[in-house]
């Protein structure tokens, strides 16, 4: 126990450790709830640089290097803060091994060897990390479902006898397995059961959509054509 302690508390593998600690807590506090995976938001703003790179200049040429060397190196598959937790992990580890095996054997002065070690150690968990992150990608992929609103614009198909200026039903196709919503159209004799209508506004306070019949939006001529 006291080589390692000897170990982890000296130089280069300390700086290691004290990444690692920082890590520790920050994790801790995201298991308590006080915190989120990607609190910082670094990732949005590294992918914001990224974007506008070409057309920066100055104070964002740092950022915009950095969004760089990560995608070279794959490694914002995961957020930035897994990243850094993982990279902080494997560095310690090839650190410390390499404090304790490699370092005697080489015949330079202690720290110019300390040195060598650390920087090897952090150039080797590069692609360790981002093995490591690759597979995590998928699980941090947020997915956003439709609003309703989005809706607006687009065609439904009447589920109900008739939709009057209060109440009706239409089936909307979301490219799953449908959505069955409340519709409603001033004109009562205008949609029967089948009718395909075109959704014209939304009404959150009452949850319904107003709807006009597709057929009424079309050339006289389109309708002739149809019809015959």
């Amino acid at each position: 126990m006291e080589e390692f302690l000897a170990t982890v508390l000296s130089f280069p593998t300390v700086v290691y450790t004290t990444g690692l600690g920082l890590v520790l807590v920050y994790w801790l506090t995201v298991i308590l709830g006080a915190l989120d995976v990607d609190v910082f938001g670094v990732d949005g703003d590294l992918d914001m640089d990224l974007d506008v790179a070409d057309g920066a200049d100055g104070s964002a040429d740092g950022l915009s290097g950095l969004a760089a060397i990560l995608t070279a190196l794959r490694l914002r598959h995961a957020p930035l803060t897994v990243t850094f937790s993982v990279l902080t992990l494997s560095a310690w580890l090839l650190s410390y091994l390499g404090a304790r095996t490699l370092m005697p054997l080489l015949p330079i002065p202690t720290a110019l060897s300390a040195t060598l070690v650390g920087l090897v150690a952090f150039g080797l968990s590069l692609p360790v990390a981002s093995l490591v992150t690759r597979p995590l990608g998928p699980l941090f992929v947020l997915h956003q479902g439709k609003s309703k609103q989005s809706f607006v614009g687009g065609l439904c198909t009447v589920r109900t006898g008739r939709v009057d200026g209060r109440e009706g039903q239409a089936l909307i196709e979301d490219g799953g397995a449908g959505l069955l919503v409340r519709v409603r159209c001033d004109d009562a004799a205008a949609l029967a059961r089948g009718d395909q209508a075109i959704i014209t506004a939304y009404d959150p306070d009452e949850d319904v959509y107003d709807v006009e019949p597709l057929r009424a939006l079309l050339p006289k001529s389109d309708q002739g054509t149809s019809d015959s």
